[in-house]
């Protein structure tokens, strides 16, 4: 009953293969991980866009974007995508689509991503992780739905949903009932009640038609992490001058003072405040 030398050897290349998707997957995890620390550093907060498939994301993602005033900023984060498709079917999104958007004082990459589906193989669900884990580390989810459905299959969804994030998610959860314009405001009144419990305060928009985005971009502000102060006193030189720059560029500056020294107040990341305070030791112990 042995396999024979044909069917070993092609066991051995099936193995091989799986192996060596593994690896890629596995790659592809890390090199995630490590951009989201670059962005981090660089001073950006991360929201990310989940939900069922068809619910809308990339939609609401241009529209965030282009009514947030985005700037690509191609040269300092080449890895953001211009566009994000939208299609009535499934797995139109199947890596992420980040583009950079400004929310009151704060530097935001939004982050569109794959779609949720019921009873998911999980072969499926591991080849998606790399995906998800925009999800996973996010500073705030936007968790999408479509509010012109039944309620029935809402909270189907959002359950689906919920049992999908709750497992490894770290950010809070904020769900936007989209697609306002295919239903009245009493239908949105009603099923917003009948979901209380899985959508808590919710915030109701149209992507297609721009409505209530602001609402959503207040929220988005409310929800992300608290900014720090800090105030800086730094010696009146040229590397000082280097570091004002930077600390414009990755911070909110209230106000800076030029005499014997250089005093700058400003609001940013902890992450941001961190840096700012190594590089700050570094110029008082350099001038020394």
């Amino acid at each position: 009953m042995g396999l024979g030398e044909y069917d070993e050897s092609r066991e051995e290349d099936i193995k091989k293969q799986i192996s060596n998707i593994r690896d890629e997957l596995e790659s592809i995890e890390e090199t995630e991980r490590h951009r989201r620390e670059q962005r981090r550093e660089s001073g950006f907060d991360l929201v990310a866009l989940a939900g069922y498939t068809n619910a809308g994301k990339s939609t609401l993602l241009r529209r965030l974007a282009d009514d947030l005033d985005v700037d690509e900023n191609d040269d300092l984060h080449p890895d953001l995508d211009t566009t994000a498709e939208s299609e009535d079917r499934l797995f139109t999104t199947l890596g992420t689509t980040t583009r950079r958007a400004e929310v009151g004082k704060r530097e935001v990459l939004v982050t569109d991503t794959v779609g949720f589906i019921q009873d998911l193989p999980h072969w499926l669900v591991e080849s998606f992780k790399s995906t998800l884990g925009s999800v996973y580390h996010a500073d705030l989810v936007l968790l999408v739905v479509d509010v012109s459905e039944s309620v029935e299959e809402i909270r189907e969804k959002l359950v689906t949903s919920h049992d999908t994030l709750y497992e490894r998610n770290e950010a809070p959860i904020v769900t936007v009932l989209n697609k306002t314009d295919m239903v009245d405001d009493e239908e949105v009144r009603r099923k917003r009640d009948a979901l209380s419990s899985l959508a808590p305060n919710p915030v109701a928009v149209s992507a297609e038609q721009g409505l209530n985005i602001d609402d959503l971009a207040e929220r988005i502000d409310h929800e992300l992490p608290d900014y720090e102060r800090e105030r800086l006193v730094l010696p009146m030189t040229d590397d000082t001058m280097s570091l004002v720059s930077w600390i414009h560029d990755h911070a909110s500056v209230e106000t800076v003072d030029y005499g014997d020294q250089v005093v700058i107040e400003f609001e940013a990341r902890p992450a941001i405040i961190e840096q700012s305070r190594a590089k700050a030791g570094d110029l008082v112990g350099a001038s020394a």
